[in-house]
């Protein structure tokens, strides 16, 4: 062999090994596609149980490898599909799905220690962890979802209910889906089916999403869930920050459900492939330290599913960036703004109507023909009252427009003239005596159209 083919044959193989090698590092045979799965992982030391048919394997994701790995016996008339899987206290525990029955893990069987009944009631609830304890929520039975938690207490060895003696609302109550959050001491709740509460046996999509606030047991309404959310087939991802990641055929949709935040990304090939119409809802993947852990098959030839590290799943710019639920805020926002607006009205109004008294009480004003001032009352004579009223009218009057009022046809126009200046004068000094004021109220000018017109003007400031 030539040294350049040898060269050229070698830098392959590497290449080859190198890749090959990195498969394997990223991926872990875990068992035959045709047996049931569940998985579980405790996020403190990075261990992730697979249960698949009758054997258990435990990866530690760390370093992504199986450290565990045993077949397992079950007791009479349970069967993994029955069961959901968590980690408490780093001690793995199965409970039934149909409520009750809680099974711990010890040496390769599975021993029943509670001491409750399978009572059918809570089919389909969540089954989570808080605190190192057990909690369900929902959960179907009897026509109707539960809206309730309940906790396993391992000293008594029985499940208590939660009672929410803080809430005066309460959600209709959920299942067979529904996702609960534990973010601090809270409980966010979305997702799953609800009935119809007017044909109890139809289920619909449970578009509420709610939190509980479990130091206070008091439950908070947050609004209508994103219509995308609750619309679409989906695969769970349950990230670390707070985070629930939702991967369908074409996007990957990140839940901040904290800061109400829905941002949506395009998929990467292995996010694509990583979507199936598989509806088992307890089998989950997870996002650990930054890497994600997926079980599935990578393609339809496989055999056995296998779990998968990959760094990244969707590409890093969003396509669109929305909230994971309508909030109830923005209904009160328009609401108090409405009622601010309203209030807004009525103050303008109730303020011109103070301002438009105020003036008027400053002003001079006719009742019961006499005249009104800051609680002064002066008596008018027929003829005086008459012309009063014509300049609260008008405020500018000529000399023939007052003679036309008072003007007396029997008498010359040079004494109508002077009963018309005696008037005037009569009047400038009852309103003197009435208003304080020295000035006449009542002056006599030249009109601007023609100059031979007298007419006489009405001080305006005091008149409205």
């Amino acid at each position: 062999m030539k040294p350049a083919t040898y060269i050229f044959v070698s830098i392959f193989v590497f290449l080859g090994v190198a890749i090959g090698s990195l498969n394997a590092q990223e991926s872990i045979s875990i068992g035959d596609d045709q047996n049931q799965f569940i998985t579980t992982l405790d996020r403190e030391v990075g261990q992730e149980a697979i249960f698949y048919g009758d054997s258990l394997k435990v990866v530690d994701l760390n370093l992504f490898k199986i450290i565990e790995s045993k077949r397992l016996h079950y007791p009479d008339k349970v069967h993994l599909s029955d069961l959901t899987a968590l980690y408490l206290s780093h001690q793995l525990y199965l409970f039934s799905n149909e409520g009750g029955a809680v099974y711990q893990l010890v040496n390769d069987s599975l021993q029943r220690i509670d001491k409750s009944f399978s009572h059918m009631m809570q089919q389909g609830s969540s089954i989570f962890e808080y605190k190192d304890e057990a909690y369900r929520y929902g959960g179907y039975g009897f026509w109707s979802f539960r809206n309730f938690f309940t906790n396993y207490n391992l000293s008594t060895q029985g499940w208590e209910i939660i009672s929410p003696e803080g809430s005066e609302i309460f959600p209709q109550g959920s299942g067979n889906g529904t996702l609960v959050l534990i973010i601090g001491d809270d409980g966010y709740i979305f997702g799953g089916e609800e009935v119809n509460v007017k044909t109890p046996i139809v289920f619909q999509p449970n578009k509420a999403c709610w939190v509980f606030h479990i130091a206070k047991k008091e439950w908070e309404y947050l609004g209508e869930l994103n219509p995308t959310l609750t619309k679409a087939k989906h695969m769970v991802i349950l990230g670390d920050n707070n985070q629930i990641l939702y991967v369908d055929q074409q996007k990957t949709q990140v839940l901040d459900l904290e800061k109400n935040k829905l941002e949506t990304y395009k998929n990467r090939a292995i996010a694509i492939n990583l979507y199936t119409d598989n509806e088992d809802l307890r089998v989950y993947n997870y996002k650990y330290k930054e890497a994600y852990y997926l079980l599935f098959k990578l393609n339809s030839q496989d055999k056995n599913r296998s779990l998968y590290k990959r760094n990244g799943i969707y590409i890093e710019t969003s396509i669109t960036h929305d909230v994971v639920y309508k909030s109830i805020a923005w209904k009160k926002n328009i609401t108090i703004g409405a009622i601010a607006f309203l209030l807004g009205i009525i103050l303008v109004l109730i303020y011109k109507k103070r301002l438009t008294e105020n003036k008027k009480k400053n002003q001079i004003q006719i009742l019961s023909g006499k005249l009104l001032y800051k609680q002064r009352i002066l008596d008018l004579q027929p003829q005086q009252l008459d012309l009063m009223q014509l300049f609260i009218k008008t405020k500018e009057l000529s000399s023939n427009e007052i003679l036309v009022s008072i003007g007396n046809d029997h008498l010359h126009h040079t004494q109508n003239m002077r009963n018309l200046h005696k008037l005037i004068d009569e009047l400038n000094m009852k309103l003197r005596l009435l208003t304080d004021d020295s000035n006449d109220l009542i002056k006599e000018e030249k009109s601007n159209i023609d100059r031979r017109i007298k007419i006489y003007k009405i001080n305006e400031s005091y008149f409205s």
